[in-house]
C-alpha cells in the first residue's frame, strides 16, 4: 500500500495531538498503569510510583489475611466507594508529596505526606477512615487553615 502526503500529514498530526495530550495535568498517558485494589500487607506490596492505602493500621502487618490496599498513580484522585472512608494507614511510593483530604471536593482536613514516606496510624492526622480525595498538585497541598477544620 502506498503511503500518500496526506496520510503522512495526517498520522504527524496525530502523533502530535497524543503526544501533547500525554501532557497535561490530570491526564493519564496510554502506558500509566491503572489505579488498582489488592489484599496484602506490608509497604513491599505498594507498587513502585503509586500511593497505597490500606484497609487496617500499619499497613494490614496486624491482619494475619492482610487488608485491602487501594493503590493510586497520576496526579488527582477522589475515592470510589471501595475505598471512600476506609484506610487506616498510608504509603506514598512516589517521588513527590500527597496530600491526602477527608473532603471528595479537596476541602476539610488534610495532610500532607511528603515522597517515600508513610503514616502507619491515620488516626494520628485525624483521617482514620476519613480519606475521600489524594492530590499530587502543588496547588493541593494542605494549608494551616485545612488542618483546623
Amino acid at each position: 500500500m502506498r503511503t500518500t502526503p496526506n496520510r503522512l500529514r495526517l498520522a504527524a498530526a496525530a502523533a502530535v495531538a497524543l503526544a501533547a495530550t500525554a501532557m497535561l495535568p490530570g491526564t493519564a498517558a496510554a502506558d500509566d498503569p491503572p489505579n488498582v485494589s489488592m489484599r496484602g500487607s506490608g509497604l513491599m506490596a505498594c507498587p513502585v510510583d503509586a500511593t497505597c492505602l490500606y484497609e487496617f493500621e500499619r499497613f494490614n502487618l496486624d491482619e494475619p489475611r492482610g487488608g485491602m490496599i487501594w493503590a493510586y498513580y497520576g496526579s488527582v484522585f477522589v475515592m470510589d466507594s471501595t475505598a471512600n472512608d476506609k484506610a487506616m494507614s498510608v504509603f506514598n511510593n512516589t517521588n513527590n508529596a500527597v496530600h491526602l483530604y477527608d473532603n471528595g471536593n479537596y476541602t476539610g482536613r488534610c495532610a500532607d505526606i511528603q515522597a517515600y514516606s508513610s503514616e502507619p496510624r491515620l488516626a494520628e492526622l485525624v483521617l482514620e477512615k476519613r480519606v475521600s480525595a489524594i492530590g499530587t498538585r502543588e496547588q493541593l497541598a494542605c494549608s494551616s487553615n485545612h488542618l483546623a477544620e
